[in-house]
C-alpha cells in the first residue's frame, strides 16, 4: 500500500480506491513530490538558543555583529515572524543580513512576569499594538551599545552613532559585537523615547 502511494501522484480518484482497498481504514500518510519540492531551499527561523551577548530578553549580538531577535508571537498568517524582527532591528539600526530569529521561551515569560508583554497572536494586533515594546528593546539596546562605546572612548554618548550595526565617533570605529558584553551592563538613567518618524502607518494608532 505504502509503495503504491509513494509511486504516484495523489489525486481524489486514486484517494478513494485506496481507501477502498483498505476497507475504510485510515491512511495516516501519502506521498506528494509538488509539495516536497516547494520545500526545497527553505530557510526556516532557528530553533535553537541564540550564541552571544544577551542585552534583554529580546536580543542576542554575537561577536561577529550577528543579532538574533527573540520573537514571543506565533507565525499564524499575520507575518509576526518578519514584523517583530523588523521592528526591532529598524530601531536598533542593524544591517537586515545580520539578523537571525528564534522563537522566545514561554517560560521565562511566565518566570519573569510577563517579560515578553504579550506572547498572543490574534485579531491583527501585533504590530499596531505591540510597536512600543518591541521597538523599544531595540532602541534600548541601541542605546546601551553607544553608552558602552562613549565610556570607552572618553566621550559623550551623544558623540556617538550607532548605524548598520557600527558604532563611530571621530576617526573611531567598531561593530556592535565588540561592545556587546559592556553594554549588556550598562544602566540607563531612562529609556530611549519611541519616535515614529516616517511610519504613518503606525503614527495613527498612537
Amino acid at each position: 500500500m505504502n509503495k503504491m502511494l509513494s509511486d504516484k501522484n495523489l489525486s481524489r480518484r486514486f484517494f478513494l480506491q485506496a481507501s477502498a482497498a483498505v476497507g475504510g481504514g485510515l491512511m495516516l500518510g501519502f506521498h506528494m513530490p509538488q509539495a516536497l519540492a516547494a520545500t526545497i531551499g527553505a530557510k526556516p527561523q532557528s530553533t535553537t538558543t541564540a550564541v552571544g551577548t544577551e542585552i534583554n530578553a529580546w536580543l542576542v549580538i554575537d561577536k561577529d555583529g550577528t543579532v538574533t531577535i527573540r520573537i514571543p508571537h506565533t507565525e499564524m498568517g499575520q507575518g509576526g515572524l518578519t514584523s517583530v524582527a523588523m521592528l526591532v532591528a529598524e530601531e536598533l539600526n542593524v544591517d537586515w543580513s545580520k539578523i537571525k530569529t528564534e522563537w522566545a521561551d514561554a517560560n521565562r515569560h511566565l518566570r519573569n512576569n510577563k517579560e515578553y508583554k504579550v506572547m498572543s497572536t490574534h485579531g491583527s494586533q501585533l504590530v499596531r499594538l505591540q510597536h512600543p515594546h518591541l521597538m523599544g528593546a531595540g532602541a534600548g539596546a541601541r542605546e546601551r551599545l553607544k553608552q558602552a562605546a562613549a565610556e570607552a572612548w572618553g566621550v559623550n554618548r551623544s558623540q556617538i552613532e550607532a548605524k548598520l550595526g557600527m558604532l563611530t565617533s571621530g576617526n573611531r570605529s567598531a561593530g556592535y559585537g565588540e561592545f556587546a558584553e559592556a553594554a549588556a551592563k550598562v544602566q540607563l538613567d531612562k529609556e530611549p523615547a519611541i519616535v515614529l518618524k516616517g511610519c504613518k502607518s503606525l503614527e495613527r494608532f498612537r
